[in-house]
């Protein structure tokens, strides 16, 4: 996907489609950005839901870490933003293994073959798009393999696997 020009248009902004959930109802919207500096929100709802006609006016909004309320008058409309990361983290745990999540350089390695590590405890740092990115251990677990410091690599390379602790083997 790093490559990918999606998303991108010489004269105007392509609207970004973003998840939110009011109540138990997953809603789709469209934002764009317009020229003059205010974004442009169309919501892909059930008819029953929210109607475009509520949010005519300009609307207050309050955010926070994963929600966001929209006032308009009186009546307030509150989103979870669901957290696009949450599946990677919860499927990197699962799998056994971390993988890049964009190409870069394996700048610095803090744990090797055979060491324990912690939930949360840095094991690595990825050079990527002028920044260092951390990649940090998923679960407490054992370390089976880890990238060599200095390697390059692409999106979804393997960067740690784990002991499969069941089987006393090697993650898949």
């Amino acid at each position: 996907p790093w490559a990918s020009l999606a998303g991108y248009a010489h004269f105007h902004t392509v609207a970004r489609r973003i998840r939110l959930r009011h109540g138990e109802e997953d809603i789709l919207a469209r934002v764009s950005a317009r020229p003059d500096g205010r974004f442009q929100v169309a919501l892909e709802a059930p008819h029953d839901a929210i109607n475009s006609h509520d949010l005519r006016a300009i609307p207050r909004t309050a955010r926070w870490p994963g929600h966001i309320t929209v006032f308009e008058g009186a009546v307030g409309y509150s989103f979870a933003v669901p957290d696009p990361l949450a599946k990677a983290d919860d499927a990197a745990a699962a799998s056994g293994s971390l993988r890049a999540p964009m190409p870069g350089l394996v700048k610095l390695v803090r744990a090797g073959v055979g060491d324990a590590v912690i939930k949360g405890q840095p094991l690595l740092i990825l050079e990527a798009m002028k920044m260092e990115h951390t990649i940090a251990a998923p679960h407490d677990g054992v370390i089976a393999e880890v990238a060599a410091e200095g390697a390059q690599v692409s999106d979804g390379t393997v960067l740690v696997r784990f002991v499969d602790e069941a089987q006393g083997s090697h993650s898949k």
